[in-house]
């Protein structure tokens, strides 16, 4: 039998992800489509929109980075962790996922699951350790790892 295309038993489906279009291509993830209403040319001001990642994409808080902000930097920073709540308006920009995503989340899951999992895989993983015990041993190497972190 020839190849053709058209046949159902050629094509393949993708049930995931809707098709690319030019809708799909132009639209940003959530914590850039936060910092483009907050800062009208991002791009400009570098320095302002990696401040405002810190502070809308990984929830920093102001006081941990306070060392390294002018007065300007820490009053914007003010300004834009009060305005917080207007981003969380829509589940997708909530819980910091793709549209698309959610959309299909939905299908299967209530809207505080999707958010409770989008909060989840935005949080950074858990840190472990492991000795080599050729070099060295744990109950020595413990003391050590305490001694240098406060």
């Amino acid at each position: 039998m020839p190849f053709c295309p058209a046949t159902s038993a050629n094509t393949k489906t993708r049930q995931a992800r809707p098709p690319r279009n030019r809708r799909n291509r132009l639209r940003r993830p959530a914590p850039l489509s936060k910092i483009s209403a907050v800062l009208r040319r991002p791009h400009a001001q570098p320095r302002k929109a990696a401040l405002a990642a810190l502070v809308l994409g990984r929830s920093t808080n102001i006081s941990q980075i306070k060392d390294l902000l002018d007065e300007e930097e820490t009053e914007f920073l003010g300004s834009l962790k009060a305005r917080k709540t207007e981003f969380s308006d829509d589940l997708h920009t909530a819980a910091e996922l793709p549209q698309w995503l959610v959309e299909q989340l939905q299908k299967h899951f209530s809207d505080e699951e999707i958010l409770a999992f989008g909060r989840s895989i935005n949080q950074a993983a858990p840190l472990d350790i492991r000795v080599n015990t050729l070099k060295g041993r744990r109950d020595k190497v413990l003391p050590l790892l305490q001694a240098e972190s406060p």
